[in-house]
């Protein structure tokens, strides 16, 4: 493909759908807004989970009994903050491994910079591997005359990173590419790093995981999607797995033909 012109579009998202205005967070809002006032607590920090008498420690909600948990937390953090957990399931977390993103979302005071969602940059001489244009996704995500943009910058898990030195490295890598003119004036910039972002597919990762879920199966807990499930995904399978964890729990069978293909509508 890089080689010749093509006319085949490759990857689940050679074509996607994006809401015209806040974002990818109206998604999520939309599914809260299914559910009765109270249901969902929010920024309500777990410390603590005890697996044998089944409590959850919570900010703000003290001790928390529960019959069956369901963990979406990085593997790893869960992890490290419930117990007890057999000797087998210790020695296969500490062979987990993962990259940080650094993100960094900058707006800059000029208009349509590029033609492009997003672009790979292979070369080692940039910081970043990909740098995005949010604001080509929908027209709401940015203002008048301006552009928006995300720049990623990947490293392995656990290394400290020097923010304010990568900051200006990757603004000199921004210029050197183009991405950025000298005549360019940045309107915003904050940093949004994801420490679990990517889960490095090793040859310990699958015995590692089989140990951990297996246990973790036997005790009533479930740890699923892209991070509780310590995988690759997107946001798509990630709604899917909540869905069928759903139905799991409810003791719906998930067969042939219950998976509905109707158009979602936005509630009244």
């Amino acid at each position: 493909g890089a080689l010749a012109e093509q006319k085949k579009f490759f990857g689940y998202n050679a074509s996607f759908r994006y809401p015209l205005h806040g974002g990818i967070q109206v998604l999520p809002d939309a599914l809260a807004a299914r559910l009765k006032p109270g249901q969902l607590c929010t920024g309500a920090r777990v410390r603590a989970v005890d697996l044998r008498e089944k409590i959850a420690l919570i900010d703000g909600l003290g001790e928390v009994k529960y019959e069956k948990l369901v963990n979406t937390l990085p593997l790893v953090d869960f992890l490290d903050l419930a117990g007890p957990l057999p000797a087998a399931v210790r020695a296969a977390r500490k062979k987990l491994r993962y990259n940080t993103v650094y993100n960094l979302n900058i707006g800059v005071k000029r208009a349509n910079m590029s033609e492009k969602h997003w672009v790979y940059f292979p070369e080692k001489k940039y910081p970043f591997y990909r740098v995005g244009y949010t604001s080509n996704f929908s027209k709401g995500m940015a203002p008048k005359g301006c552009s928006s943009l995300y720049i990623e910058v990947a490293r392995r898990g656990g290394l400290p990173v020097d923010i304010p030195t990568l900051e200006n490295e990757i603004l000199r890598g921004l210029r050197s590419s183009g991405v950025l003119k000298d005549s360019d004036k940045l309107a915003t910039k904050a940093w949004l790093p994801i420490r679990c972002g990517y889960v490095v597919y090793d040859f310990d990762r699958p015995p590692s995981v089989n140990a951990i879920f297996g246990h973790l199966g036997k005790i009533g807990v479930e740890s699923i999607g892209r991070y509780g499930g310590w995988k690759y995904s997107f946001m798509e399978e990630t709604i899917l797995d909540g869905k069928r964890c759903a139905e799991r729990l409810l003791g719906i069978s998930a067969g042939p033909g219950s998976t509905s293909t109707a158009e979602l509508k936005p509630l009244k």
